[in-house]
């Protein structure tokens, strides 16, 4: 919605999208878009959905995870990025089998690695790396 307030004559796909219920469909009508992407901003705003959705079962932690390392490979924002999440996404597994580390800790680790998407970022804001 931020997107057609700040245009004059929005796009249609745009305001299409704008109106898009579940990310199903979301990414479904943001892949008619047409123009250039930038995927990094788009991987920041999806990190900081992820960030704020919550996760009550180990399982929905699990499934957060896998999201962030899939967003991270599909938006190319280096290996360094992925294997944190796939780090995290590991030790929960040593957790859930009671080998290694806890749930706890792999849930704070989680949202340690996305602290710094609290907030979407702006357009045309210099995004920050995420560091490993």
């Amino acid at each position: 919605m931020s997107v057609v307030e700040e245009l004059a004559e929005p796009p249609g796909e745009i305001i299409e999208a704008s109106w898009s219920r579940g990310a199903a469909m979301t990414l479904e009508n943001l892949g008619t878009i047409q123009g250039e992407r930038d995927r990094v901003l788009a991987a920041h705003w999806l990190l900081a959905t992820l960030r704020e959705a919550s996760q009550t079962s180990d399982d929905e932690l699990q499934r957060k995870i896998e999201q962030a390392m899939q967003i991270a490979r599909s938006a190319e924002l280096g290996d360094d990025v992925y294997y944190r999440f796939d780090a995290i996404n590991d030790t929960l597994s040593l957790a859930r089998s009671n080998t290694y580390g806890s749930v706890a800790e792999c849930r704070k680790a989680l949202a340690d690695a996305l602290a710094e998407y609290s907030s979407l970022p702006v357009r045309n804001e210099t995004l920050p790396v995420l560091q490993a």
